[in-house]
C-alpha cells in the first residue's frame, strides 16, 4: 500500500485501487414493465406475531425513483397514526426502518401510493397496501411440531413447541400434559420447548398437548394467560428414515435464471427440527440474501429473500445433513447451484450503477466505507468515507479515485485526497487486464506532481492463480440480516477467484535525478459477482528496517444494481 510519508498526494493510492473491479450489469435484462410493482412484502401481509423491532421490505419489479418512493410511503395504525421512519435502498428494495419500535398488540397498515415511480417516470398502476399486527406483550405460542390438527405422525416424534419469548421452565413444565398420558421429559433450547417422549406413541391415536396458562415469561414476568392446547394424530408406525430436499426454487442446475427472481425455495420432505443446516456458502450469496432466511410454521420450506443478482455468476450452497422429529438424520445432500443469466464480469457495466464496500481489518472492525458509481460510459468513482469510530456513520470523506474501462483494461486516472487539486496520472495506471486468467501480466509506468514534487511509479501485474478464496469464521458477525451462521461452523468462501499480484516502486526527483522512495507488494483476490474480497499489502519505506504489513478483508453489499 502506498504511503503519505514520502508523496503526500499518493495517501491510500493502493487501497483504493484494490477496490476496483465489482460486477454489475443489465444489458441482459428484458424490457421492465410499463407500471412499475411491488413484487413482495416483509412482514407478509396479515402477519400476526410481528415482532415490535421489525423493518418492512418492499421489493418492486424495477429500479424505482427514490425520492418519489419514499414521499408516497406511509405506515399508519389503526388509529390512523402516521409513524415516522427513514428509507434506505438496496437495488430494487425498499427497507423501511422505523425511529423506535413499533407498538406492541397493534395492526400496522403499509401504503404506497400511485406517485411513487419508476426510474423511467412510469407511477404504480394502482395503490398497495399491505398490514400486519405486532406480538402482544405477554408470551405467545408461535408454532408446533406436529401442527395443530396433523395426521398420520410417526409414533416415535417429539413435539416441539416455539415460544416468543424465553420462557421459565418451573412454571412452563408444571401443568405440561399430554393426553392420553405418556413418559415424557421437558427441556428448553433457546425459546423452543422439547417433549422427548420415552416410549413410542400409540397408532392411530389422538394426542392432546397442554401448555398451562401460568407459563411465565423470564422477563417481564408476563404470563400466557390461558393454557394453550393443541392436537394432532398418529400413523401406524414410527418413522425410520431420515428427511431430504424434494425440490428448489429455482431448480438446481438451472441456468438463464433472471436477475429478479426475488428468493429461493427449498422444500424438505418432512418437518425439519434444525433449520440452520447449512454446512457451506458462496458468499456472493449470502452478501444478496437481504433479511434473515425463514422457515415456514411446518418447518418444511426454507425461504432466503434475495436482492437483485449479479449476471452471469453461478451460485451456490452447500446443505449438511437435515434432522426430522424424531431425531433420524438424513443424507447429506448435493450441492445446490444455479447459473444467472448475462454475462459476469468485475467491474460497473451501466450508467448509474452503484455499490458500497465496507473494509475490515483482522478484528472486525469498520475502518472504510467506499461508495461507487458508474457516471459515464464505463468510468466510475469510488469515495471512500471514515466513520471516527463511530459505527454506521461514515461521514469525513478520506479520498475519491476515478476509473475507467477501455477494451480489456480497468486503469485509474486521477485520485483526490483532501489536497486542493487531483492528481493526475499521466499516462494511467493499469490496474487490471481482462480477462484475469492464471498466468497474465503487464507492466507500467506513471508519474505526475504530488504537492509541488515530480515523482514516478513503476508497477507490474501478475495474476497468480485461479482459486476459491475461503474466509474463516466470515459468519461470525457479519451481515445484520443473516442470521443462519450464528453459532455454526459454515465454510464461506468466493469460487474462482483471480489471485493477483502488484509490485510498485515509488521515486521521488530531488532535482538532479530520481531517488527511491517507497516499494510494496499488494496480493489481492478478485471473484466474480463481487470484486476484491482479500488484499495482504507489504510497504516498505527507503531506509525502513522492515516492511508494514495489512490484511483487509472485505463486506460488501450489493445495493444499487
Amino acid at each position: 500500500m502506498f504511503h503519505r510519508r514520502f508523496v503526500p498526494g499518493l495517501i491510500l493510492l493502493a487501497m483504493a485501487l484494490a477496490f476496483a473491479g465489482c460486477l454489475f450489469g443489465g444489458s441482459d435484462d428484458p424490457s421492465p414493465p410499463a407500471a412499475p410493482e411491488v413484487l413482495g412484502i416483509t412482514p407478509e401481509g396479515g402477519a400476526i406475531h410481528v415482532e415490535t423491532w421489525s423493518d418492512v421490505h418492499l421489493r418492486f419489479s424495477t429500479a424505482m425513483d427514490e425520492a418519489s418512493v419514499e414521499a408516497a410511503i406511509s405506515v399508519t395504525t389503526q388509529l390512523r397514526e402516521n409513524l415516522p421512519f427513514t428509507v434506505f435502498w438496496m437495488g430494487n428494495v425498499a427497507n423501511i426502518e422505523f425511529d423506535s419500535d413499533l407498538a406492541h398488540e397493534t395492526t400496522f397498515t403499509v401504503t404506497v401510493g400511485i406517485s411513487a415511480e419508476s426510474s423511467a417516470g412510469e407511477p404504480l398502476a394502482e395503490p398497495f397496501v399491505s398490514s400486519f399486527t405486532t406480538l402482544p406483550t405477554r408470551p405467545v405460542v408461535l408454532s408446533t411440531l406436529p401442527a395443530d390438527g396433523a395426521t398420520g405422525v410417526s409414533l416415535n416424534v417429539d413435539p416441539r413447541i416455539s415460544f416468543s419469548e424465553w420462557m421459565n421452565e418451573v412454571s412452563t413444565f408444571t401443568g405440561l400434559t399430554v393426553d392420553p398420558a405418556v413418559l415424557f421429559a421437558a427441556s428448553f433450547e433457546n425459546r423452543e420447548l422439547i417433549l422427548d417422549i420415552q416410549d413410542d406413541l400409540t397408532a392411530s391415536t389422538t394426542y392432546t398437548i397442554t401448555v398451562p396458562g401460568t407459563a411465565q415469561a423470564i422477563f417481564g414476568g408476563e404470563t400466557l394467560g390461558e393454557d394453550y392446547v393443541f392436537s394432532f394424530n398418529t400413523g401406524s408406525g414410527p418413522d425410520l428414515e431420515g428427511p431430504s430436499i424434494v425440490s428448489f426454487d429455482p431448480p438446481d442446475g438451472a441456468t438463464g435464471v433472471s436477475r429478479d427472481i426475488g428468493e429461493i425455495t427449498v422444500t424438505f420432505s418432512e418437518p425439519v427440527v434444525q433449520w440452520a443446516i447449512i454446512e457451506s456458502l458462496d458468499l456472493r450469496l449470502e452478501g444478496l440474501v437481504y433479511e434473515s432466511p425463514t422457515m415456514n410454521d411446518e418447518r418444511t420450506v426454507l425461504t432466503l429473500p434475495l436482492l437483485r443478482l449479479p449476471p452471469g455468476v453461478e451460485l451456490s450452497i452447500d446443505f449438511g445433513a437435515l434432522t426430522d422429529l424424531a431425531g433420524n438424520v438424513g443424507d447429506n445432500p448435493p450441492e445446490y447451484s444455479f447459473t444467472v443469466g448475462g454475462v459476469a464480469d468485475l467491474h460497473p457495466a451501466a450508467d448509474g450503477d452503484w455499490w458500497l464496500y465496507w473494509e475490515q481489518d483482522d478484528w472486525g472492525n469498520a475502518s472504510y466505507l467506499t461508495r461507487a458509481e458508474n457516471f459515464s460510459g464505463g468510468a466510475f468513482d469510488m469515495a471512500s468515507y471514515s466513520s471516527d469510530r463511530i459505527p454506521d456513520e461514515y461521514t469525513i470523506l478520506e479520498h475519491v479515485s476515478r476509473y475507467t474501462r477501455s477494451g480489456t483494461e480497468l486503469t485509474l486516472i486521477s485520485q483526490w485526497d483532501g489536497s486542493d487539486d487531483p492528481v493526475v496520472f499521466s499516462p494511467a495506471v493499469t490496474w487490471l487486464r481482462f480477462p484475469l486468467t492464471a498466468g497474465r501480466s503487464w507492466s507500467g509506468l506513471t508519474g505526475g506532481e504530488f504537492d509541488g514534487n515530480s515523482a514516478r511509479i513503476t508497477y507490474t501485474g501478475e495474476v497468480l492463480s485461479i482459486t476459491d478464496y475461503y474466509i474463516e469464521d466470515h459468519l461470525r458477525d457479519e451481515r445484520p440480516g443473516w442470521r443462519l451462521g450464528r453459532d455454526r461452523d459454515i465454510t464461506g468462501y468466493y469460487p474462482d477467484c483471480a489471485e493477483v499480484r502488484l509490485d510498485w516502486e515509488i521515486e521521488i526527483f530531488d532535482g538532479d535525478s530520481w531517488q527511491p522512495a517507497e516499494e510494496g507488494t499488494d496480493i489481492s483476490y478478485y471473484c466474480e459477482g463481487v470484486g476484491l474480497v482479500y488484499r495482504h499489502s507489504t510497504t516498505l519505506e527507503e531506509g525502513g528496517v522492515e516492511p508494514e504489513e495489512t490484511h483487509t478483508h472485505l463486506s460488501w453489499w450489493l445495493v444499487g444494481q
